[in-house]
């Protein structure tokens, strides 16, 4: 499978620590100086050997993404979803 950097995830190295935020789930992973350096590498998408075991939590925090993904609908459907789980409550609650 060929995996790429999602476009929501940013990442920011500081000495021998790195931390990436993906801006769709607003979540916030800590990693090392090497897991930076690896995840620098799928920058643009290629064909590569099997995926370092320590990758594995980048993928499960959507940091990178099947190269085949198309991310460019997605922040307006999470948002379309929030808004609309946002209008279920305040019905559930003024009832």
């Amino acid at each position: 499978m060929m995996l790429k950097q999602s476009k929501f995830a940013h990442a920011f190295l500081v000495g021998e620590r790195s931390t990436f935020f993906n801006s769709l789930t607003m979540q916030l992973f800590h990693a090392g100086q090497e897991e930076y350096q690896l995840w620098r590498e799928y920058d643009t998408p290629a064909e590569r050997g099997p995926l370092p075991v320590d990758m594995e939590p980048f993928i499960e925090a959507e940091l990178l993404v099947p190269d085949d993904r198309e991310e460019d609908g997605t922040l307006l459907a999470r948002l379309r979803e929030l808004r609309k789980q946002s209008h279920v409550a305040r019905k559930g609650s003024a009832g």
